[in-house]
């Protein structure tokens, strides 16, 4: 729904709830959400419907925002599920450290496993895995992860995942798809 209010200014959602950068949303129902401030990047999964200025973010991983309308975004957010999810994550003020996750997955499409290729296997803290549904299906913590590249093994149910690697620093998230 478009709202157009007495000024003229058009805007892509009626009575918009305002919210903080980082924000997160998960569960079922249709909500209009504006924020000021600029997400770093948008993910999202299960959805029905996401957008941004009426700009599609559905079931994406973005770090590509439209333009500001009057300043603001406004995030139209439709799921019909309890696991339908969606962020929007602040960017991260880190000074001087240039510091970024630098991974490759080899092979993906994959069969039942694929290894992962780090810049830097130090600085990676967690690696979660999920399925289509948004559960998790494989965690990994620091203590676990030393081996460059790292081999693994996926034998959850599903053709399609989404793998997360965080540090510190920052978070990277990526899909797998099995052949």
């Amino acid at each position: 729904a478009v709202t157009v209010t007495a000024g003229g200014t058009t805007t892509p959602c009626s009575n918009p709830i305002a919210i903080t950068i980082p924000f997160s949303k998960d569960g079922a129902g249709e909500f209009c959400f504006v924020s000021s401030q600029q997400p770093a990047y948008v993910n999202s999964w299960n959805m029905d419907k996401v957008e941004i200025n009426s700009v599609d973010y559905t079931n994406k991983w973005s770090n590509t925002m439209p333009a500001a309308i009057g300043g603001k975004w406004y995030i139209y957010y439709k799921g019909s599920f309890p696991w339908s999810h969606f962020e929007a994550p602040a960017a991260k003020s880190i000074g001087n450290n240039k510091s970024v996750l630098d991974f490759s997955i080899y092979p993906n499409p994959f069969t039942n496993e694929f290894f992962l290729y780090f810049k830097s296997v130090d600085e990676i803290d967690k690696i979660e895995i999920f399925n289509s549904m948004g559960q998790l299906v494989l965690s990994l913590y620091k203590k676990q992860i030393h081996q460059n590249p790292m081999q693994i093994k996926l034998d959850a149910a599903g053709n399609y995942f989404i793998i997360k690697v965080s540090s510190a620093q920052s978070v990277r998230i990526e899909r797998l798809v099995r052949q």
